[in-house]
């Protein structure tokens, strides 16, 4: 019995990403809180983290348009797992111009190898 090497289907994956997507900006909140000058009373908020990522963005289709979890004008992102962080709710990511917010994300990950991120971002 052979078996598949998802570790070559994943550095494939990264190539037709990197070839025919785009680049991405994902940003995150980050988890420290805002530093507090006790003197000046002044609070400093802490900048989100940005990772730079390589995606494709797609259209859901009518059928996978629910109203409730997928709703109208929702879009699908495929993200390289190269060099990214698996986007969680909450997130954003920009592509161009235009800034989504992260509605959920999962790993596409047949035995235990992240091939890419599934993303569904909404504006």
């Amino acid at each position: 019995m052979s078996t598949f090497d998802y570790a070559d289907l994943a550095d494939t994956a990264a190539e037709l990403l990197a070839e025919f997507g785009m680049s991405m900006t994902l940003a995150r909140a980050s988890s420290s809180a805002a530093t507090y000058d006790t003197a000046t009373g002044v609070a400093t908020p802490v900048s989100p983290v940005s990772y730079t990522v390589t995606g494709a963005k797609f259209d859901y289709s009518a059928r996978e348009i629910d109203g409730t979890l997928i709703q109208a004008g929702d879009q699908r992102v495929y993200l390289s797992t190269t060099g990214a962080v698996l986007p969680l709710p909450g997130d954003t990511l920009t592509i161009g111009s235009t800034v989504f917010r992260v509605m959920r994300a999962g790993a596409v990950s047949p035995a235990g190898t992240d091939l890419l991120y599934d993303v569904q971002v909404r504006k």
